[in-house]
């Protein structure tokens, strides 16, 4: 199984949906979420797993990630690569957006374990 695959075409709660449902999870590591960028498409953006809220910059919860309209009500991010080099991080107030998610390979086995 790939250890990264791109979940877009819908909006971000869909997106998000499909990612968690196919045992993925959005990337928090950002130097990672931009380097892939940069390898997979340069010239378009990467939604990450990493909330901006109320000043503080932390990664998405499970909880969270299967309500983002709850998140984004409390006025919670997602972080997103820009669109080029001279374009860094951003966030928007918008879930009807399309998506696109970095997703890792979750590492939890079927057991729930790690």
């Amino acid at each position: 199984m790939k250890k990264y695959k791109i979940f877009e075409g819908n909006n971000l709660q869909e997106d998000m949906d499909r990612c968690l449902e196919e045992g993925y999870f959005p990337i928090t590591d950002l130097k990672k979420a931009w380097d892939m960028k940069q390898k997979l498409s340069p010239h378009k953006w990467i939604d990450t797993g990493v909330v901006f809220q109320e000043g503080v910059i932390r990664k998405l919860t499970m909880e969270e990630a299967k309500d983002l309209k709850k998140l984004y009500e409390n006025k919670g991010r997602l972080l997103f690569t820009g669109y080029s080099d001279d374009c860094g991080l951003g966030g928007d107030g918008s879930l009807s957006l399309s998506g696109r998610f970095l997703g890792v390979r979750n590492k939890v086995k079927r057991s729930g374990k790690q």
